[in-house]
């Protein structure tokens, strides 16, 4: 009975590759239609400059240069911040060291105007609208010296 059924289904398919080639050509078709159409929905790059965006990328993977990051993997010896000698975390730097608490202030105003809970500024971080205002934050801390020297005018949030 087996033999019977194997004989019957090379019958009906005397050149497999005929239609393997006609199914790779559909496969490839509708791959490209898939990556194609996601390539036009894709969103604008950011107008910040490339430093802001790496360094806002940094702190919301909490991979940036914040000591509490750098203690994880023993470039430093001490995880606390050079200001208040608390954890130096992304947390940290947006919402409670002293240091920073003129430009936070500056920064809470801008981000009630966007209807946002200001008693957590780290997570401005999420919002696209509000990384012009967050550039400036960073670069008014002066914790990231490379973003010192970048004119954030010329630039349009």
């Amino acid at each position: 009975m087996a033999d019977k059924a194997a004989k019957e289904a090379c019958k009906r398919n005397e050149n497999p590759e005929v239609h393997l080639l006609s199914n790779s050509k559909k496969t490839r078709g509708s791959i490209v239609k898939t990556h194609l159409t996601s390539l036009k929905s894709v969103t604008k790059p950011s107008p910040l400059p490339i430093g802001f965006t790496s360094i806002d990328n940094q702190l919301t993977t909490g991979h940036s240069s914040l000591n509490y990051h750098l203690f994880k993997i023993k470039k430093i010896y001490d995880p606390n911040c050079i200001h208040c000698h608390m954890k130096e975390t992304t947390q940290h730097f947006f919402n409670t060291c002293v240091a920073y608490k003129a430009s936070r202030m500056t920064l809470r105003r801008q981000a009630v105007k966007v209807k946002f809970n200001s008693n957590q500024l780290h997570l401005l971080l999420e919002r696209p609208k509000t990384h012009g205002e967050l550039a400036k934050f960073i670069q008014s801390t002066h914790r990231f010296p490379f973003l010192d020297h970048i004119d954030l005018a010329i630039h349009t949030y």
